[in-house]
């Protein structure tokens, strides 16, 4: 018994994102890209996805900022532990040294994974930063007016590149770019 055969349908690519499709496609289901579409909604298309290429390379950048002010938080740390060492008793001072070696170790750790998890690595530095900032001044009221403008600066920065990731992924989603 022979099957009906289906007709053949033609193959054309997707001007946007060059994705195989078949001729009675009308959108690209990839992309968003009107295959079918006026040629004005089209150049709208192509247009709308150059405007947003060029925006997520700037979220990138401030994605890399972001990672670079984890790395200055783990060298801050690093510097607060040995100057603390330097300036404390001896009961506290190794202590001391060893949470501020290890925080400084989690931020470097933190900067690594945002490479690849840009998002998580910057939440949870963000959410550490306020954590140890919280317990400082629980221990110690003081702290929380030194530095005050180096840990606003730090923590805009970490709130901006959290941000950055939000609206980066948002604009690979919609137009698929990677």
């Amino acid at each position: 018994m022979n099957m009906p055969s289906l007709p053949a349908q033609a193959e054309t690519n997707c001007v946007a994102c060059n994705t195989t499709h078949f001729s009675g496609e009308a959108v690209c289901n990839f992309c968003g890209y009107p295959l079918k579409g006026t040629e004005q909604e089209q150049r709208s298309r192509l247009a709308r996805r150059a405007r947003y290429a060029v925006g997520l390379e700037e979220k990138m950048k401030r994605i890399k900022q972001s990672t670079y002010i984890l790395y200055g938080v783990a060298a801050l740390a690093a510097l607060y532990g040995i100057m603390q060492y330097a300036s404390t008793n001896e009961q506290e001072r190794v202590w001391v040294l060893i949470i501020n070696l290890g925080l400084s170790a989690t931020y470097i750790g933190l900067g690594f994974l945002s490479r690849n998890k840009p998002r998580a690595a910057l939440i949870i530095g963000f959410s550490v930063f306020i954590l140890i900032n919280l317990l400082n001044l629980l221990t110690e009221p003081t702290t929380l007016t030194r530095g005050l403008m180096i840990k606003v600066v730090i923590a805009l920065a970490l709130v901006k590149g959290m941000k950055a990731v939000i609206e980066a992924q948002k604009i690979r989603k919609e137009f698929n770019i990677e």
